[in-house]
This record gives structure tokens, C-alpha cells and sequence, in this order.
């Protein structure tokens, strides 16, 4: 989809060369799809509470393994 967008020049670059992206278009994504996953986390641990869980690596490496 095309989009005309005013995007602050010196930190597009700097995202681009964090990024290794060649074009514009694939940081924008990165950092689109960056924020919505950041956000979810955020509401995720929102909704969870502030408990830690008691989930250990090997819990995690077993569940993987189910899949």
C-alpha cells in the first residue's frame, strides 16, 4: 500500500543502519510490526498482573517439544 507520511529524516536513517534495511519501506514495516508487538506484550503483562511466573527453560524447551 502507498502512503505519503512525514517521517523525521535523521531517525529513519538510524533505523535503516540499526535495521539493515536497504529501503525505507522495510524499516517502516519492522517498526510498525516492532510497536504492535511491544504493545501486546505490555497489555499482556497488564492483564497477567505483576507476579512472576514460575515457568522455568527446560518448561519452555518441553512445550516447544510438544509441538
Amino acid at each position: 500500500m502507498r502512503t505519503t507520511v512525514n517521517i523525521d529524516r535523521a531517525a529513519l536513517e538510524e533505523a535503516m543502519r540499526l535495521a539493515g534495511c536497504k529501503k525505507q519501506s522495510e524499516v517502516v514495516n519492522i517498526a510498525l510490526k516492532e510497536f504492535v508487538r511491544r504493545r501486546r506484550v505490555a497489555r499482556l503483562r497488564e492483564r497477567l498482573g505483576k507476579e512472576e511466573l514460575a515457568i522455568t527453560l527446560k518448561d519452555v524447551e518441553a512445550w516447544r517439544s510438544e509441538r
